[in-house]
């Protein structure tokens, strides 16, 4: 992580660190998931208010990562539905369109969009 905020290393990790205080703060209507540097954030869809929350949310951790000068990768994000999708929605980044995938890596577990939800280890 690299921020005109920090003058070493020690520094960077308490501005990333007030940097996750502040979002988690700001995106207490959904659930959000921490680890290392990643932000995983998780919202049940069941009508356009919920589908404009979390582009709320991912709107907010853009916002703040630019106000940090943190960077999202953009590259790595992607959208999981589980269970039934109410409508079609495209959700954004950086102005670019999340790709809505079937499966996902999440921690060493592969998580496909099946029913019932197939967990499997990462191979």
């Amino acid at each position: 992580m690299t921020s005109p905020h920090c003058l070493d290393f020690q520094q960077c990790w308490v501005v990333f660190l007030v940097y996750i205080d502040e979002l988690a703060q700001l995106l207490m209507v959904s659930l959000l998931n921490f680890f290392a540097d990643d932000v995983k954030v998780y919202l049940q869809i069941v009508d356009v208010m919920d589908a404009s929350k979390l582009q709320c949310a991912l709107d907010i951790i853009v916002e703040l990562a630019t106000k940090w000068q943190l960077q999202v990768s953009v590259n790595k994000c992607n959208m999981l539905s589980i269970g039934r999708i109410p409508f079609a929605t495209e959700y954004h980044i950086c102005d670019s369109v999340l790709p809505s995938d079937y499966e996902c890596r999440d921690l060493g577990i592969m998580v496909r969009r099946t029913r019932p939800v197939t967990i499997i280890p990462y191979q």
